[in-house]
């Protein structure tokens, strides 16, 4: 009950905030990126381009508001597990490991990806273990990213806010609600320690896990989801990463320096509030043709975790971001920044994408070291529009081709660890 009526607080706070004026809109789709199928950048990237066009010719066709409104309510806000399982299953499929991404809730209330033996899992924590945290990190990576293209598109009068917010304000709901759980639960405790004896003990224990996914593993290993709890099975290898193997950590496993990293994810997951965007001002107007927008943002990484600062400029054809970075792990924090320009629209057949980044990120990504690894990318695409081909439901169609290159690192939506590089291609619609 409660959550349908954060629903509808939600949906009444979204239709008393004003319209946004757009610009025509390219909603790109990545057909090749790399020779395994799908990268996580594909899979954001293809789901961002599905659900836009599908709320704008929904809203077009459909003219009840009625209707509009409980699909707006029921049916968007269902397929924001599909991006986040796809980000988990991606990491595997990487490393060449085989899977099942299961999208759907289960009785359990709990979306997996599945049938991957514990001795894959337990190999990779000793082989590799960034790689084997990412795995539990990879689908609230997978939320982030998305929203942060929300927050961009909006900023460049690229798309709707109505449009946008859907998706991005229920995604951001869902990663506050993640993140922030375990620091509730924390808190709670701490609370109630004076009042707990030996009788007591026991059942509070009991109920600290039940409040934090308390599912136990599937009896056959087929069935398990990979990681559990994305964030305590994080904290629990990342402090333990030589302890005994087993996939679903529960609440009660962590110590008190395991809980202490609890409160400061849960903290930290507030400054995602830090955003103009959900009060309706994705970007202020300033002068005849100068849009400024920003926000601030955080989410996990292999080693631990980072806070973001963005600043989005629009003149003209120029689409351009700015962020700097403040990575965290153990024991120090590691800056980072990077600059973009975003579809500049050279001619009406040929727009173009480029960016480049640069970050200090803890040597081979481990957790426990204060050592600074240098490190960058680059990347870059361009996009052909056909001439004399359009429809009644876009204005024209074009051919994408791009790639990244990037140094050894960590790298939202790269799944490598390593120097890397990758060719992408796709169509865009202009809508």
């Amino acid at each position: 009950m409660k959550k349908i009526w954060l629903l509808v607080f939600f949906t009444a706070c979204v239709h008393l905030l004003p319209c946004q004026e757009i610009d025509q809109c390219d909603y790109g789709f990545v057909l090749f990126d790399g020779t395994r199928l799908f990268s996580m950048y594909e899979s954001n990237q293809n789901y961002v381009s599905i659900y836009r066009m599908g709320v704008r010719l929904t809203d077009d066709l459909i003219k009840d508001k009625k209707i509009l409104l409980a699909l707006k309510i029921l049916i968007r806000p269902t397929f924001i597990a599909f991006t986040h399982e796809e980000g988990h299953r991606s990491i595997l499929t990487h490393y060449g490991i085989p899977s099942i991404s299961q999208p759907f809730f289960n009785l359990n209330g709990a979306a997996y990806v599945k049938g991957v033996e514990d001795a894959i899992l337990h190999r990779l924590r000793l082989e590799d273990l960034p790689s084997f945290i990412r795995l539990h990190t990879a689908g609230l990576e997978s939320d982030y990213c998305i929203t942060q293209r929300a927050f961009r598109s909006a900023a460049f009068n690229q798309d709707s806010w109505d449009t946008l917010i859907w998706d991005a304000g229920w995604r951001e709901f869902g990663i506050l609600n993640y993140m922030m759980s375990g620091m509730m639960v924390t808190v709670f405790e701490k609370a109630m320690a004076p009042l707990t004896n030996e009788e007591t003990a026991e059942l509070y224990k009991k109920t600290y896990d039940m409040m934090l996914y308390g599912i136990d593993e599937e009896e056959n290993e087929w069935e398990r989801d990979i990681v559990g709890h994305d964030v305590l099975g994080m904290i629990r290898h990342l402090h333990n990463p030589e302890s005994e193997f087993h996939r679903y950590t529960k609440y009660s496993e962590l110590n008190e320096e395991e809980k202490n990293m609890l409160i400061r994810i849960g903290l930290k997951s507030l400054i995602n509030i830090v955003n103009p965007f959900f009060i309706g001002k994705p970007n202020f107007k300033i002068g005849d043709d100068l849009f400024i927008g920003g926000n601030a943002a955080y989410s996990l990484a292999p080693f631990g975790d980072f806070i973001e600062q963005n600043i989005y400029v629009k003149k003209g054809i120029w689409n351009i971001s700015f962020y700097a970075r403040e990575a965290q792990n153990r024991y120090r924090w590691f800056p980072s920044f990077g600059i973009a320009l975003h579809d500049v629209g050279v001619t009406d057949w040929f727009s173009f994408s480029t960016g480049i980044h640069y970050w200090m990120q803890p040597e081979n990504l481990d957790f426990n070291t204060s050592t600074v690894m240098h490190g960058g990318a680059v990347e870059a695409d361009v996009t052909f529009f056909l001439p004399n081909i359009t429809s009644d439901y876009f204005k024209s169609l074009g051919i994408s081709t791009g790639g990244v290159f990037k140094t050894a690192g960590f790298m939202s939506e790269v799944e490598s660890h390593k120097t890397f590089w990758r060719i992408r291609a796709g169509v865009v619609v202009r809508y």
